[in-house]
């Protein structure tokens, strides 16, 4: 991909059974999706550090495996549960893609994919993740969606896992399974995570640069202010799958947000 010259906008997410992959929606569902996040008033755009003062919407993250995959996936639990629950437009914040639970920056002050001046994210202990804010309600119903995913079966591969001879090879800590929410396993919040955990997983304390969870049964629980969700380069929003290309209706969400100045140039190669 060509490198994209831009001033970094630092603006991660403040103030919008189990599902597979595959699961496609109709246009008119996606239309309603766009919608969801572009029709909040103006100065209400929320992100991921932090939930508003008022404390009825909660800042997460959730990441498994490339984030590719579930930025698709969480984008759809996000359409479920505003249905599900009845919640009012903007109660959900669009779904982005970008980098928790590392530390540090790159030699020009970023966390990228790929660095020209320093370490990658990966090299810096950062996993790929997908950001919203929620309402505070809906924390138990999006976890238990993804819990159901941890439970269908082993991570969908991603770009930087491979296969050799002995199997499938693991592409690192940048895909282990973490959640984020306000306070960690210390958050007001863990009871409702821990229902929609069920005892499928152990949920452990995110430290920062943690070890790969592959076949290890964990999920690590980070707090947000300690570990901020990072927004990624426009490259990897609204993207295809390695092995699946979403919906036309999907992939138009990324010109959506673009339009709505909620994507936009991090200052890192595209």
């Amino acid at each position: 991909a060509a490198a994209t010259a831009g001033a970094r906008e630092g603006r991660a997410l403040t103030a919008p059974g189990p599902i597979a992959a595959s699961d496609e929606l109709p246009r008119r569902s996606w239309a309603s999706l766009a919608a969801l996040g572009l029709l909040m008033a103006p100065g209400t755009a929320r992100g991921a550090e932090g939930a508003p003062a008022d404390g009825g919407s909660v800042a997460v993250y959730f990441g498994r495996g490339s984030f590719w995959r579930m930025q698709h996936e969480v984008t759809l639990w996000s359409l479920r549960a505003s249905k599900a629950g009845q919640y009012p437009d903007g109660a959900f914040s669009p779904a982005l893609a970008g980098y928790a639970g590392g530390q540090g920056k790159d030699g020009d002050g970023k966390i990228c994919y790929s660095s020209m001046n320093g370490l990658p994210y990966d090299k810096m202990g950062y996993a790929e993740v997908v950001g919203l804010q929620i309402p505070s309600a809906a924390l138990e119903d999006m976890a238990t969606r993804f819990f159901d995913d941890l439970a269908a079966g082993p991570r969908k591969k991603g770009p930087k896992d491979g296969v050799s001879s002995s199997g499938f090879e693991s592409g690192g800590a940048a895909y282990r399974d973490v959640i984020g929410l306000p306070g960690g396993l210390s958050s007001p919040l863990l009871p409702a995570l821990e229902r929609a955990c069920a005892g499928r997983a152990k949920l452990l304390p995110g430290e920062g640069a943690d070890p790969d969870t592959l076949d290890k049964g964990a999920v690590y629980i980070y707090d947000v202010a300690q570990f901020p969700f990072n927004r990624a380069e426009m490259y990897h929003q609204y993207h295809d799958d390695v092995s699946q290309q979403f919906s036309a209706g999907y992939r138009g969400l990324k010109k959506r947000m673009q339009q709505a100045g909620l994507v936009a140039p991090i200052g890192c190669a595209e």
